[in-house]
């Protein structure tokens, strides 16, 4: 077994970071003790953190795991745990974990955990020492497989922490995590989930492994209809082929008869279209040459070159003449710009003189009004000409204004005006006061005469009020006498009821045990039979000379020990019970001995015979004699659990007076409950006089608190309203006294305003006006200076008139030019239109020509003859290509589709359309098989995860009814157990994946109820660690250890008591192979389990001057040290 040797701190929690504290643990106990807060607890949190690595709760990710650097005035803190222990294999292991924080330079308060090193070290019973550095991952899970145990053992079993003792009264999802970490069932769940996963993967293969077969299964039936198809284009393919070779030859011998016809066709067509187009064009030129002859005028006789060089001639003067005219046209226009150039400036020179002779007037009568304007302003302000033009001109406002009076005035104005309104609204919130004070008062006055008429009423109700409290208190008296006699007596009634369920439940173990004794005897006798079955078989055929067959020889024996049986239960059915019945187990002994003795009658003669020839071997004789031995041991052993029926005529007994003395019980108290009722009726109608009378008087106390209350307060506002009429008379003297002031400074400010205003905007008004002036003289001397050019109007006139009498001269030649041009023009058009019919007539008689010369060369041909014969064997011709072309047409189809037909079954579509169905057939009766597979494997799984989590659930249960009937001394719980989700006839279909746990308690009476909410403090704890003991004998085999931290919390001392006998019992137990660690501050139970456990010392954990936790071994010789 797995043993702890020894444990070092240094500088976690309170334990110093300088000096190492040690620990040596005992076998098989361990003690330590030490006062509230002195780190007793720390320990079993350096055990937990150095065997698996879990962090103790609340320590904020480790930060104050380790010892705080405030202590000790250092920004760094390092600590490390060391613990040795010896494995269930003697391997001695000893692992080390190192810790640092640190504080943050900038932030004081911000405190950074690390983990350092950890190094672990194995030395083995046989073999080298080796040390290895690993993770800290690695670490939390090689030491706990070192030891043999799970984490999960390890924190909520072995080292579980103070604060997570009642882990199993938790809420129902952490109680589930628990013990599904100690069941380890997660990991089969997940095996579930994971072979369902895999399952419906399969279901999905298989659903697209049946879609893919169904689709190949179509590929096959369309490749049957493409071979179809096949054969059937390759027939009509010949066919056509052989039409077409026919239809070819007949349209060869057409088409030489059309190309004949054609040729000559051609000539003759050829000649007639020529005479058509001469035709025409004589026709054509007639025409013209008529309508031009109608058109002229005159028609000249000279031949058409002669007509031709006159034209040129006539075109050439025309040119000449329409030169000299545009340069004249542009003469005329350049003349008449000229004079208009000349008009416009004649007419500005006669309206600038207009406007020089306005501007001069205008500039006079200005500088006139301007000047008394400035001698104006001069005078009213009182100043001279060089100080005019900077205070004045230079926009100087100051100035202007400086001649307000800046007297004081206007400021104690304000100043008085301020503080009178300040003062009128202190008069103001005084009236207001005083009106409130006077309703209050009114009010207060009112109150006080009514609650003065209800005292002086209600004065004699404190004589009835004893009166009624003296009655009260003797019904009181008399009822608490019959409650209490009523208490005992239902105190003896739980204890009979509890005394009657013990008796029950021994009557039911004994049924139990009985049954399966009874039931063993049947196995023991049957484990013989099978065990020797060949050799008494061999016997047997020996002696009786006959082949004796196993199925005949079970079937007798079976039978002979079965009817025994069922005849004696038959006779003793009447009687009562059997199990519970002596006479039937001496009847089971009578059987057993009637088998033995009919082992050994008497055989026939042969078979004696046959007995002295075999006597000579020892092998029948040794047989008998070992199987009567045996049998004869277990009837010995029978005969003694036999005598325990008188332990049921005594239980028997017992119980029958157990119920008479209920029953007497039971009519006392119903006695008394009649009497309570009777004193009860009468303490509720003194209460409720009492409490009406009480009510009156504490009324009355309240109205007389309330009064002299209000008579203070009364006093209090008198003196609040003089004080209040004083502060309004002052006042009203200081508003009086600011109100004179303030109307006469306000005359006195008014008649000096009214002068000084006058006199500034008659001021203002004059500079205004006089800037205004001196801008506009500006602007007219400006435009009189640009009017002062002046033009010659005669020299204007003098060119304008040459230039008039140029422009008409130009205009006479001009219309002598047009009138030159125009007879050109129309001699021009005469000569065109004669050269024009001399062309027209040459052309028309060239065409008369070649007309006659075309009729000579056709003969005697007729073109629509040949047209005709050309369009018939055409035509024929037509019709056999257009049957060729359609055959051409129907083989091209026909040879595509073959190829396409062809192409389609070599694809790889149809090409191993055969062999993808086997595939896909193999592939989809593969899944078929991988999925029933799984889902077997499932079904097996789950109903052995549900067998397993059945069978470890009914022995911690079967663990917990016993060890707490052994600890328990209370009278309210019987037993408790821990319920999960499993039902007894629960299919593997219906097996549970994930289970939920909780505790529950049973009572005497058989109630069930959830130990969560319904149990005491006490209970809670006390439920904590049976269920702790009984999970480390249930899972702990290679490591039997058990660490208990203040056990005895919130228990009473008979619960301490009886904790401490089944924890002796369990160390003197398994004294060899168990090692118990207890923490506690409760030095009298240290002390009983020292003694009873021969325990020689202990460790004291103490605080020293610098407050860090000491370890100190105390041997026990010097008893618990203060």
């Amino acid at each position: 077994m797995t043993t702890l040797q020894s444990l070092e701190i240094q500088g976690i929690r309170c334990f110093s970071p300088n000096n190492p504290q040690t620990i040596r643990f005992e076998k098989p106990l361990t003690l330590i003790v030490g006062h509230n807060g002195a780190g007793k607890t720390t320990i079993v949190e350096c055990l937990k953190m150095a065997t698996s690595g879990i962090l103790p709760p609340n320590s904020d990710r480790g930060k104050s795991f380790v010892h705080d650097s405030k202590l000790v005035n250092n920004g760094d803190v390092r600590a490390h745990i060391k613990l040795t222990l010896e494995t269930y294999t003697k391997d001695v292991v000893s692992a080390v974990r190192k810790y640092t924080i640190s504080r943050d330079k900038m932030v004081p308060n911000k405190f950074t955990f690390k983990t350092g090193e950890t190094v672990l070290n194995v030395k083995p019973a046989v073999g080298e020492e080796s040390t290895v550095s690993m993770k800290c991952a690695e670490m939390d899970l090689t030491v706990p497989s070192l030891m043999g145990l799970s984490r999960a053992l390890i924190d909520s079993v072995i080292f579980c922490h103070q604060d997570e003792n009642n882990w199993a009264l938790d809420d129902l999802s952490a109680v589930k995590a628990r013990f599904d970490d100690l069941l380890e069932t997660s990991r089969y769940t997940k095996a579930i989930g994971a072979l369902g996963k895999a399952r419906k993967e399969q279901e999905d293969s298989l659903k697209i492994a049946q879609a893919q077969l169904e689709s190949v299964k179509q590929q096959i039936i369309q490749m049957a209809e493409l071979k179809n198809q096949l054969n059937a284009n390759v027939d009509e393919l010949t066919a056509a082929k052989e039409k077409a070779a026919n239809l070819e030859a007949e349209l060869d011998a057409l088409k030489k008869r059309l190309k004949e016809y054609e040729t000559k066709l051609e000539g003759v067509s050829k000649v007639s279209a020529e005479v058509k187009e001469v035709t025409a064009c004589i026709e054509k030129l007639t025409d013209e040459e008529n309508e031009l002859m109608m058109s002229m005028e005159y028609v000249y006789d000279e031949k058409l070159q002669e007509m031709e060089e006159y034209r040129a001639a006539v075109a050439s003067r025309l040119e000449a003449k329409e030169e000299v005219f545009n340069d004249v046209t542009q003469q005329i226009d350049k003349m008449m710009d000229i004079v208009e150039e000349l008009h416009q400036q004649l007419s500005l020179n006669a309206h600038k003189a207009n406007s020089r002779t306005v501007l001069k007037e205008t500039i006079k009568t200005l500088s006139e009004t301007t000047e008394a304007f400035k001698k104006e302003i001069m005078k009213r302000m009182g100043i001279d000409e060089s100080e005019f033009d900077k205070k004045v001109m230079g926009e100087d406002e100051d100035a202007i204004f400086s001649m307000e009076e800046s007297s004081q005035t206007s400021v104690d104005l304000d100043q008085t005006k301020v503080e009178m309104n300040e003062l009128e609204t202190t008069l103001l919130d005084l009236n207001t006061d005083r009106s409130g004070k006077e309703y209050l008062l009114q009010t207060l006055l009112s109150e006080i005469y009514s609650i003065s008429a209800q005292i002086d009423a209600m004065g004699d109700l404190d004589k009835a009020f004893s009166d009624i409290e003296s009655q009260k208190e003797e019904q009181l008296k008399l009822l608490k006498e019959e409650n209490d006699r009523l208490e005992e007596r239902q105190r003896e009634q739980k204890e009979l009821r509890i005394q009657l369920k013990k008796i029950r439940n021994s009557i039911k173990d004994i049924w139990i045990g009985n049954n399966e004794e009874i039931n063993m005897v049947i196995k023991f006798l049957q484990s013989i039979i099978d065990n020797d079955k060949e050799s008494i078989l061999s016997y047997l055929r020996e002696v009786m000379k006959e082949d004796i067959s196993e199925a005949e020889y079970d079937a007798n024996f079976k039978g002979f020990i079965e009817n025994w049986f069922l005849e004696q239960k038959g006779k003793k059915k009447k009687s009562g019970t059997l199990l519970k019945s002596k006479q039937f187990q001496d009847d089971c002994v009578t059987a057993i001995m009637q088998m033995i003795e009919h082992c050994g009658e008497p055989l026939p003669t042969g078979d004696k015979d046959l007995m002295k020839e075999e006597a000579g071997k020892p092998y029948n004789i040794m047989l008998k004699v070992a199987t009567n031995t045996r049998i004869s041991d277990y009837i010995e052993y029978y005969k003694s659990v036999t005598n325990r029926g008188s332990v049921d005529e005594r239980t028997d007994e017992a119980y029958s007076d157990v119920l008479r003395r209920a029953e007497d019980i039971k009519d006392d108290i119903n006695r008394m409950e009649e009497v309570i009722k009777e004193h009860d009726l009468k303490l509720g109608q003194l209460k409720e006089e009492s409490a009406e009378v009480l009510s009156k008087v504490n009324k009355i106390n309240e109205m007389r608190l309330k009064l002299s209350d209000m008579e203070a307060r009364r006093d209090q506002y008198i003196e609040d309203m003089k004080c209040i009429q004083e502060a309004i008379d002052g006042v009203k003297e200081k508003i009086k006294m600011k109100r004179d002031k303030y109307n006469d400074l306000t005359s006195e400010m008014a008649s000096a305003n009214v002068s000084h205003a006058l006199n500034v905007a008659n001021i203002s008004s004059l500079i205004e006006r006089y800037k205004e002036n001196v801008s506009k003289i500006k602007t007219m001397e400006s435009d009189l200076l640009l009017t002062n050019e002046e033009d010659d109007v005669d020299v204007i006139k003098e060119r304008i008139n040459e230039a008039t009498e140029l422009m008409k001269n130009n205009r006479t030649e001009q219309k002598e030019l047009m009138e030159a041009i125009g007879q050109h023009r129309e001699l021009l058009q005469s000569i065109e239109q004669n050269i024009k019919l001399k062309v027209k007539q040459e052309e028309l008689a060239e065409a008369k020509q070649l007309l006659f010369h075309l009729m000579d060369s056709m003969g005697g041909c007729n073109e629509s003859q040949l047209i005709e014969l050309v369009k018939e064997t055409s035509k024929t011709c037509s019709d056999k290509g257009m049957e060729i072309a359609t055959l051409k047409g129907v083989l091209m189809t026909r040879e595509e589709n073959i190829t396409k037909l062809k192409s389609m079954l070599e694809s790889d579509n149809y090409k191993y359309v055969q062999q993808n169905y086997v595939d896909i057939l193999v592939k989809l009766k593969s899944h078929t098989l991988a999925r029933d597979d799984l889902e077997l494997y499932i079904k097996a799984l789950e109903m052995a995860l549900h067998n397993f989590h059945s069978e470890k659930i009914a022995q911690i249960n079967t663990i917990l009814k016993r060890v707490w009937r052994e600890v328990y001394t209370g009278n309210q719980i019987d037993y408790i157990e821990i319920k999960s989700n499993v039902e007894n006839g629960l299919s593997i279909s219906q097996a549970p994946r994930s289970y939920n746990y909780r505790m529950v308690m049973v009572t005497h009476n058989g109630a069930e109820m959830d130990m969560r909410g319904h149990s005491s403090a006490g209970e809670r704890v006390l439920a904590s660690l049976i269920l702790r003991i009984t999970l480390t004998e249930t899972f702990c085999f290679n490591c039997n250890i058990l660490t208990l931290d203040e056990p005895t919390t919130n228990l009473d001392r008979e619960n301490t008591r009886s904790l401490e006998a089944s924890l002796v019992k369990l160390v003197n137990e398994c004294s060899m192979d168990f090692q118990l660690v207890i923490i506690t501050h409760d030095e009298p139970f240290a002390r009983q389990m020292a003694q009873k456990c021969r325990c020689d010392m202990y460790y004291k954990i103490t605080k020293n001057a610098y407050n860090e936790s000491v370890i100190n071994a105390v041997p026990l010789s010097l008893g618990f040290m203060p």
